[in-house]
């Protein structure tokens, strides 16, 4: 009989910060032991992952979440259950300052975008250079030694679940 997501995250998943290291030093032990697959056992954490992040994205899960909130803890703004902490705020406060009317605003954001552009465009010709060369200001006269940028990076496997 195949569990359900429920009965899953019910009886498996920890809820506590001990339970969370627990939980994880075990996976890592049996993973480095050869218990379990490295690759397997990265699938199954990346499409866990995102399973976290389409359930916590669903605006009917919020609109849930804030009602049995606000049901089970009527007029306050925090609460507990279990070794969860829950708090009512406001979160993600973003102002649009395009309809201010503010001139000087919209002055300054034409000259941020024309300055990121710019940049951008110095970036893809420093990025074409393999060897130092030297830059010579039209303006000043003045030279300068100029280097490729440094650049790092790291290898890793990555887990595309389709």
């Amino acid at each position: 009989m195949e569990a359900t997501a429920s009965q899953i995250i019910t009886g498996y998943f920890p809820e506590t910060k001990a339970q969370q290291k627990t939980f994880t030093e075990q996976l890592i032990e049996h993973t480095l032991s050869g218990y379990v697959s490295p690759l397997k056992i990265e699938a199954q954490i990346k499409s866990l992952e995102d399973v976290v992040k389409l359930y916590r994205s669903d605006k009917r899960i919020k609109e849930a979440v804030k009602r049995d909130f606000e049901m089970e803890y009527s007029g306050q703004n925090f609460g507990t259950m279990g070794s969860a902490e829950f708090q009512l705020k406001e979160v993600g406060v973003k102002y649009d300052f395009s309809d201010c009317g503010d001139p000087v605003w919209h002055s300054l954001t034409q000259q941020m975008e024309e300055l990121k552009e710019r940049l951008k465009e110095r970036e893809t010709v420093l990025k074409a250079h393999r060897d130092k060369w030297e830059y010579l200001d039209a303006e000043t006269g003045e030279t300068a030694t100029v280097y490729p940028p440094a650049k790092t990076s790291t290898t890793q496997v990555v887990v595309t679940i389709k």
